[in-house]
């Protein structure tokens, strides 16, 4: 008796635990508690944290360096690679991470109002990996052969700059301001010909007023006629004007959600608090899965993805 009403009561504590836990784990509250498709589920890479770290450059042979400079109408200020996630959609593009981002990039190919679409990419709070797939989905477009530009527009804590740019001086927010060129501000990956603006020098104080101003708005209209897309690294939506003030020139939205790690009210609290963003979102992505755990939430997602693993 003993043993049966401890098994009773694991199970029935078991099931609680389901129960009150208010993390995203499937599509299907995606759907439900957001009103919105999910995207793709992006598995977690191992070491994902390089990604801010261990940078190296990618070498081209000068013929090769001097023909991307052509097509892309500048030279010579090269990005670092990311060891895990752009090098990832590079070398691995059969791979279940790059899969995801393709099915991210298809599915606002499919729902954009415009041929050159402003793409921008956030999150709830920080940390969930905007920025790496960000970098990801434009490493992804720019191998296609499409013009990309990756712009960083988190003026807060730029970590795309500090990982792909940490020498840059002047961006973003020097272009807006009329205080540099952009041909003079654009950071290029040789690997791809993926263009990159970081978001500039030291932190300016006024820096949503930029977001938020006309100037702002015409220069991301200009993009759009030099490019074929524009990825938006965003503020998280935590950080409330910042992502207001995108609204006057982002298209279409992408929201990040960590995988059993980002709770449904905080998202809806969020959303709630950003009118703009939730009237313009494609979809939504979980990321980071663990995918080992994730067949106790979805099961037929964990068998796709433990098939690939057992075919590769």
């Amino acid at each position: 008796m003993a043993i049966f009403a401890g098994g009773v009561l694991g199970v029935g504590l078991g099931a609680l635990r389901e129960m009150i836990d208010r993390r995203f784990r499937t599509r299907e509250q995606v759907r439900s508690v957001l009103a919105t498709e999910c995207l793709a589920l992006v598995p977690l890479i191992a070491d994902r944290k390089r990604f801010f770290s261990g940078r190296r450059s990618l070498a081209l042979p000068p013929a090769s360096r001097a023909q991307l400079g052509a097509r892309i109408g500048t030279a010579a200020r090269n990005i670092y690679s990311a060891q895990k996630v752009m090098r990832t959609i590079i070398d691995a593009p059969s791979s279940h991470y790059a899969e995801a981002v393709r099915s991210i990039k298809l599915s606002v190919d499919l729902n954009s109002q415009a041929n050159n679409a402003i793409i921008g990419l956030t999150s709830c709070l920080p940390s969930e990996g905007k920025s790496s797939l960000a970098a990801a989905m434009a490493t992804l477009i720019a191998q296609g052969g499409a013009r990309v530009i990756l712009v960083d527009c988190d003026v807060r804590r730029p970590s795309l700059s500090r990982a792909l740019a940490p020498d840059a001086s002047a961006g973003f927010l020097d272009v807006v301001a009329g205080k540099l060129d952009l041909a003079d501000a654009i950071w290029t990956d040789p690997a791809t010909g993926m263009s990159f603006l970081p978001v500039g020098g030291p932190a300016v104080p006024h820096a949503t007023e930029i977001l938020a101003s006309d100037d702002a708005k015409v220069f991301f209209s200009t993009l759009q006629v030099r490019y074929d897309y524009v990825i938006v690294d965003l503020a998280p939506l935590v950080a409330g004007v910042d992502v207001r003030a995108s609204s006057r020139f982002v298209d279409s939205y992408v929201l990040v959600i960590e995988w059993g790690v980002t709770t449904v009210d905080a998202v809806q609290y969020a959303l709630r608090h950003a009118p703009g963003v939730q009237a313009n979102i494609v979809g939504a992505v979980l990321n980071k899965v663990n995918v080992a755990a994730m067949s106790r939430y979805d099961r037929y997602g964990a068998a796709y993805y433990h098939a690939g693993i057992r075919t590769s």
